[in-house]
């Protein structure tokens, strides 16, 4: 039974090495293995699973067995009453954290930081909180609603910046966008300094473009199906896994990527200049237009 569960939950991208019962357990995913962005309810006969970056709901499974009408129609009840509550609790976690979002927003104060200054945007402005961090705002992609934000952050015992978004947030669908929403041209990345590069490109080149920064691979393809007007992707070379590529393939928009393995626009930016950065976004415009 448990193992028919794990091969149901590994289908779905989640990775279970041990099952408990009874709790939401969060796990990594194939596409996030470092990270716990999957989660399951297991409860013997029944459980549920969700993978934050690709299903909107919770999928559910319960264990093959005969059972009468009236004892399926009790399992039935009991799983949808579980759902229900996961939804619920899931619902106030959202909401929870916009509002937590929003007061640390309003706390911090418009100034540059180290980690934009690290990406060549020493003049750039964020906003950063009383302990130093940069936040990201990260909204709805179409309601524009604030879901929550990125945390920047210098750690000195590792020497480098980790990310890291607020805890209990709705990420899917989550954007930081640079430029007009009403622009009919729209670039889509993955990372914030990812962003700032093709924006700068897109400014030098005078063209009215919308740079959205989707924050995952995953989450660009889902954002890109909801984008209207011409969409391009600058997909970061990902080594090895070629996550950044395989997903803007998947997405089906025209898309550029840095000739160097391990490489972002951020990366070509500042190691060969911004004008190289102007010739991939003209090219792939020139190919998708």
């Amino acid at each position: 039974m448990i193992a028919d569960f794990i091969q149901f939950a590994s289908e779905r991208g989640l990775i279970i090495k041990s099952v408990e019962s009874d709790r939401w357990v969060r796990v990594p995913t194939e596409d996030h293995p470092h990270k716990a962005n999957g989660a399951y309810y297991f409860a013997g006969e029944y459980a549920h699973i969700q993978n934050w970056a690709t299903m909107d709901k919770a999928e559910s499974w319960q264990h093959k067995k005969d059972r009468t009408p009236v004892e399926q129609a009790a399992l039935q009840s009991r799983m949808a009453a579980s759902k229900k509550a996961q939804a619920e609790s899931m619902r106030k976690a959202h909401d929870s954290a916009s509002l937590q979002a929003s007061i640390l927003l309003r706390d911090a104060t418009l100034q540059p930081h180290a980690y934009l200054a690290r990406k060549g945007f020493p003049d750039e402005l964020g906003f950063v909180d009383a302990d130093g961090r940069l936040l990201i705002p990260m909204k709805d992609c179409v309601t524009d609603k604030l879901n929550g934000i990125q945390r920047i952050e210098w750690h000195s015992d590792e020497m480098k910046f980790s990310k890291k978004m607020q805890h209990g947030m709705k990420a899917k669908g989550a954007i930081f966008r640079m430029g007009s929403k009403t622009a009919f041209e729209t670039f889509l990345v993955e990372g914030y300094a990812t962003g700032l590069s093709v924006a700068a490109a897109c400014r030098q080149l005078r063209l009215n473009v919308s740079v959205i920064v989707s924050f995952s691979d995953s989450n660009m393809v889902h954002v890109a199906s909801l984008l209207k007007g011409k969409i391009f992707i600058y997909a970061d070379n990902d080594e090895k896994s070629r996550a950044g590529e395989k997903a803007a393939i998947k997405t089906g928009m025209p898309y550029c990527m840095s000739d160097v393995v391990g490489h972002d626009a951020n990366d070509d930016m500042v190691e060969l200049g911004i004008l190289h950065v102007c010739k991939k976004v003209l090219e792939v415009r020139r190919n998708g237009i």
